[in-house]
This record gives C-alpha cells, structure tokens and sequence, in this order.
C-alpha cells in the first residue's frame, strides 16, 4: 500500500485522539473547579472555626 493511502486515516486517527483528549481535558477541568470549591469552603469552614475557638 502506498504511504500516501494511509496519511488520511492517520490523520483521521489523529483528530479522533485529539478530540477525545480534548474531552478529557474539560471533564478534568470541571473536577478541578468542583475541588477548588470545595478546599475553599473547607478553608473558609478551618477559618472560621479558629476565630470562633473550635479546633
């Protein structure tokens, strides 16, 4: 088979993989956002704990 028969699928391949990477991406990105909220309402919570007097 010739080289240049097989450059389409390659890149057809390549663009799948870079869109499921891109998906991946975004889901981790939204995980990262849900966890940042959450250590900063914790944070808040220490915090307010300490001034308060409760350990």
């Amino acid at each position: 088979m010739d080289d240049k028969n097989l450059y389409p699928a390659m890149i057809g391949k390549l663009r799948e993989m870079l869109a499921d990477s891109t998906v991946q991406i975004a889901a981790l990105q939204a995980q990262i956002d849900i966890l940042a909220k959450e250590n900063q309402r914790l944070t808040d919570q220490s915090n307010k704990d300490d001034t308060n007097g409760n350990a």
